[in-house]
């Protein structure tokens, strides 16, 4: 099995040695299922960075504040 960084920098090479093999591959496809799985990430990953930043702030906020962070959290949940 390839890493797809390798797939995503060989292009060509990939795409030339598939088919020397007689193997059916949809290159375009594989990489752009790629690059929506690397969105998807980096916004898992933002999400959870602002979910910490909540968590951070939510001991040190009074009852009102608490209320806010809360609901934002849920948001963000």
């Amino acid at each position: 099995m390839l890493d797809i960084k390798f797939i995503r920098e060989n292009k060509e090479k990939i795409a030339d040695a598939a088919e020397k093999k007689g193997i059916d591959l949809n290159l375009v496809e594989l990489l752009e299922l790629d690059k929506k799985r690397l969105s998807q990430l980096q916004y898992i990953e933002e999400l959870q960075a602002e979910k910490n930043k909540l968590n951070e702030l939510l001991p040190k906020a009074d009852a009102e504040e608490k209320i806010v962070l809360l609901e934002q959290a849920k948001a963000v949940i």
